[in-house]
């Protein structure tokens, strides 16, 4: 019940937003809900850099394991795993 009253108050802001000319197509990562994907709002230039940061730095994929987003939901390939 909760989440359904949390996507409705999300899309009326956003219709507010949008009425006022006001909206952005873009989430800070802080700020997002379990059901939104900040990640896939940082455009494609900034999600090809993330994903090769990733792949570079967490080559394992520890951190996949630890955060609620994950580089997969860009498109490049990297899977969630599972939480």
């Amino acid at each position: 019940m909760l989440q359904e009253k949390l996507r409705e108050a999300t899309a009326d802001i956003e219709a507010y937003a949008k009425s006022t000319g006001q909206f952005t197509d873009w989430l800070h990562i802080k700020y997002a809900n379990s059901e939104q994907n900040p990640l896939a709002k940082y455009g494609a230039d900034n999600g090809e850099f993330l994903y090769s940061t990733a792949k570079k730095y967490d080559a394992s994929e520890v951190f996949l394991d630890l955060g609620r987003w994950c580089v997969q939901a860009l498109g490049f390939g990297v899977r969630c795993r599972p939480g």
